[in-house]
């Protein structure tokens, strides 16, 4: 038996999940499985489906939110959730059809669908399968969030035992499935992306949209410091929207881009902000490293794995070593208030000066991704997921 799957995704492309779930796709055998995609918002996966012949639309109304860390941002999301899903009527109507004529499994790409998990689940006879990708910060919203997504998946899959344990934590459970997302291994490096201007010095990518946890803004101070020790031979890449939310612009000195705050610290001509790119292995292939300065402690994300099976090594912020090892094929600080902008400094001038060691991080990086992150051996594994929550709820 073939399972019908449809596959629901909230970004089309413009974010890390929905690349990943393109990538899982791309590998599973379909013999055992036949994927449709619905994706919340148009964007380059779209054509990539299409290009290796799995259905895809795009449903801008599905409903989608996710608990934030600050009060008031959450009761504000709930209030414009509510307003989004009463005028989605004829979208979840039509989903619900659609599930229940075609489909034995329904996986969410993203923990922001749990509303409208909750809301199918007594409606439709498939299975559930949740992919959960972000960390929640503890609170009721929360903890409400993690209790409904236990209660109405069949499987509740996780990229990595950080997320895995932050629900379990919230929801006092004891369940859920590891599966790491899939990152290729190119056997031809990409051409440099066309906005970047090649030149000698040594380039470090950052693949990030702005916000205060993603922490891009730590790189001015980086800068600061490698000019303070004689080096302006050293280039980051910024590729994401990199405009500073009203709500921080007065701790970063006014700003509102990052490109201004730059040129407030004096550092302007050490970056070069590209905006959102599509295709973000053409920028890690002008660069020699990527970092990920982030305020959060999650140094796994899909910017991180694209950059490894490329062979660069990583500089990123938190304490999970899975993947990023300090010394093996990158460097990890401390996330929170002890982050040094020094010590990374002195890091990326190791890696610019020391080619023996970019070398030996490079082939330790694509061994890391060979062994956690094959695309055969992962989409088998999501494979079984959907396998076992049809059966599960079959029973």
């Amino acid at each position: 038996m073939t399972l019908r799957i449809l596959c629901l995704d909230i970004e089309g492309g413009h974010g890390g999940s929905s690349r990943s779930l393109y990538y899982f796709l791309k590998y599973v055998d379909r013999d055992r499985v036949a994927p449709e995609v619905w994706c919340r918002r148009n964007g380059p996966t779209v054509q990539m489906y299409l290009d290796i012949g799995i259905p895809v639309q795009v449903e801008p109304h599905l409903p989608k939110k996710s608990s934030l860390p600050r009060l008031s941002r959450n009761i504000w999301v709930q209030i414009r959730y509510f307003i989004d899903f009463f005028s989605s009527h004829l979208v979840r109507k039509r989903l619900l059809t659609t599930i229940n004529d075609r489909f034995d499994v329904v996986y969410f790409n993203h923990e922001a669908f749990y509303h409208l998990a909750a809301w199918l689940r007594p409606k439709v006879k498939a299975g559930f399968v949740m992919h959960n990708r972000t960390l929640l910060h503890d609170s009721w919203f929360a903890r409400r969030q993690a209790q409904l997504l236990v209660a109405v998946n069949s499987v509740n899959i996780f990229i990595s035992e950080r997320e895995r344990d932050n629900i379990r934590y919230l929801a006092n459970w004891n369940g859920g499935t590891v599966i790491h997302n899939v990152a290729e291994i190119l056997a031809v490096r990409p051409q440099p992306h066309p906005k970047v201007l090649i030149d000698s010095r040594f380039t470090v990518a950052c693949l990030s949209n702005y916000s205060w946890l993603r922490g891009v803004d730590r790189l001015m101070k980086v800068a600061i410091e490698l000019r303070s020790m004689g080096h302006k031979d050293i280039k980051f890449l910024i590729a994401g929207e990199y405009s500073i939310p009203k709500s921080i612009q007065r701790k970063l000195r006014n700003a509102t881009t990052l490109s201004e705050y730059a040129a407030l610290c004096n550092v302007a001509d050490s970056f070069v902000f590209l905006g959102h790119i599509t295709e973000p292995e053409r920028v890690l292939a002008a660069s020699h490293a990527l970092v990920k300065p982030s305020r959060e402690d999650n140094p796994w994300g899909r910017d991180i794995l694209e950059a490894l099976a490329m062979g660069l090594p990583v500089l990123a912020c938190g304490s999970f070593d899975k993947f990023v090892k300090t010394g093996v094929n990158g460097y990890l600080y401390p996330h929170d208030e002890n982050f040094n902008s020094k010590e990374m400094a002195l890091d990326i001038i190791r890696l610019s000066i020391d080619p023996s060691l970019r070398e030996m991080m490079s082939k330790s990086a694509v061994e890391c991704i060979r062994q956690k992150c094959d695309g055969r051996s992962r989409a088998n594994d999501l494979m079984l997921a959907w396998e076992r929550a049809y059966t599960s709820h079959a029973e």
